[in-house]
């Protein structure tokens, strides 16, 4: 039986080629689509809203799917530059002494996400995870390295912030109902083994004493 040569594997498509512990890194796209608020009545005497009565319909979603149009070089100066741009960054006046770091912020960040993303995110790691330790001598890990807003997905620049007024034609606006993230996950290789002992739900560690035990019983 013949065997493909490695060009015809196609070897040059991964990712980790010859050393196992540099990081790896991965993009994917999370977006939060809010549910449509309508305004189905308001009173207004001159001009002023004094109450209005909205309907939220069910057509929200949240969505994480894997964007491979980045290279490795480009998600790893991502991480760096986000990284420099928190620490570099004039914090707020009353921040200045409680300031977290960039690791912390961005833990923060994640667990803000709205709706269901920070579950989502967390099935996304634990996917991943699982289909990257299945060799028994290796322990790899994947943990977020960058979370940073795509502001102009929709256009060539993102929206600008429209200033509070007290008149308005149709009641509250909905203030920026999609926002997309670019999550970048960074893997590493943490441990290695001669061989790691194997277990699951349905394992018994005790099973060879518990065999010798009942064959020196007879």
């Amino acid at each position: 039986m013949s065997y493909p040569g490695k060009n015809a594997l196609g070897w040059d498509k991964f990712r980790v080629r010859d050393d196992p512990y540099k990081p790896v890194y991965e993009a994917w796209e999370i977006v939060s689509v809010r549910p449509t608020t309508e305004l189905r009545s308001f009173k207004r005497i001159l001009g002023v809203n004094l109450s209005s009565e909205y309907r939220v319909l069910d057509d929200g979603y949240t969505g994480v799917r894997a964007a491979p149009s980045y290279s490795q070089a480009e998600l790893e100066n991502m991480v760096a530059a986000n990284q420099q741009a928190y620490e570099t960054a004039t914090p707020e006046l009353l921040s200045i002494a409680k300031r977290s770091s960039y690791a912390q912020d961005l833990a923060n960040r994640v667990f803000d996400l709205p709706g269901p993303l920070p579950s989502k995110v967390g099935q996304l790691l634990d996917h991943r995870l699982v289909a990257t330790n299945k060799c028994p001598y290796a322990g790899r890990e994947w943990k977020i390295a960058a979370l940073p807003a795509m502001e102009d997905w929709m256009t060539d620049e993102a929206p600008r912030a429209k200033g509070w007024s007290l008149f308005k034609r149709s009641g509250v606006s909905q203030e920026y109902p999609v926002h997309k993230w670019l999550i970048v996950l960074r893997g590493q290789e943490t441990k290695t083994s001669q061989g790691f002992e194997a277990f699951d739900m349905h394992s018994n560690p005790w099973l060879k004493m518990d065999v010798m035990d009942n064959d020196a019983q007879y």
